[in-house]
Formats: structure tokens, C-alpha cells, sequence
């Protein structure tokens, strides 16, 4: 009996909760399916203990919230690193170079990362992870992005 109840609960609100995820993970697709999986496997051990006479929707959006902030407590960077705009978008003075902000590391790892070399490849001689790797670009463009708002400000 209870399959046939849980059944019908994820096809009812399945892709809504999904939704609320993605939103709340901003844009972060893969973490938006993961917490969605883990609110429905929660569903499913409690079951037994839900009042299913009442409405469900409000415990699986309580228990989406809990299972975003768990997923973000254990993965604090979840940034799109496409969400972020390209710093050749945007312009600043020419006699003043934007990348005097950043550490030698920094810049190096930039050099590496523009230039086209295969990236998990890059991960590894750096002696990190792939999605290290990404955080530290995403930390690196916030800022520059975050200079640039300083030189077009004075």
C-alpha cells in the first residue's frame, strides 16, 4: 500500500520540488536533482510516521529546505562558474592592469586555465580536484569582477 502512496506523491511533485531546488541552489542542476532524491528517500523512511490524511506538500518543501542546507553546509561552492560574467565582457582603464590584484598563484592558475589545456589534466599537476579547481577559478573571477567594480567606482 505504502509504494503505491509514495508513487504517487513523487509523480504528483516531483519536478516542483525539483524546481525549488534548482532555484535555491541557484542554477546548480546536479545538487537540485541530488536533494530532490534525498527529500523522496526521506519521504519514503517516514513514512510511517506522516499523516497522510493531511496536505504532503508542506513537509516536502520543509524537508527540501533541510536538504538544501545540508547540501550547502557540505558544499559551500556550488556556483555556476557560467553564471559568473566573463571579465572580457566588461571594460576598465587600459592603464591600470585588472590582474595586479591577484597573488602570483593566482595569475598562474588563470594563465593555465585560459589557455585551453585539458582541465582535469590541469586539476592534477595543480594536485587538486576537478570542481577545486572550478572553486578557485569562480573565487578568482568574483574578484576580479569585484576590482573592476572598485576602478570603474573612482
Amino acid at each position: 500500500m505504502h509504494k503505491s502512496v509514495i508513487d504517487n506523491i513523487i509523480n504528483e511533485y516531483y519536478k516542483e520540488i525539483l524546481k525549488y531546488c534548482h532555484k535555491h541552489l541557484h542554477g546548480d542542476m546536479h545538487g537540485a536533482e541530488d536533494c530532490t532524491q534525498e527529500v523522496f528517500l526521506r519521504l519514503h523512511q517516514k513514512i510511517n510516521t506522516l499523516n497522510m490524511r493531511s496536505d504532503i506538500r508542506p513537509w516536502l518543501y520543509r524537508t527540501a529546505d533541510w536538504v538544501i542546507k545540508e547540501y550547502l553546509r557540505h558544499n559551500p561552492e556550488t556556483t555556476d562558474i557560467d553564471a559568473i560574467p566573463e571579465i572580457a565582457d566588461t571594460t576598465w582603464d587600459e592603464d591600470e592592469s585588472l590582474l595586479d590584484c591577484l597573488t602570483g598563484e593566482e595569475r598562474m592558475l588563470v594563465d593555465d586555465y585560459y589557455s585551453g589545456r585539458d582541465k582535469e589534466k590541469l586539476a592534477a599537476e595543480k594536485g587538486i580536484t576537478l570542481k577545486s579547481l572550478y572553486v578557485r577559478i569562480c573565487r578568482i573571477r568574483k574578484k576580479l569582477l569585484s576590482e573592476l567594480d572598485k576602478n570603474n567606482k573612482s
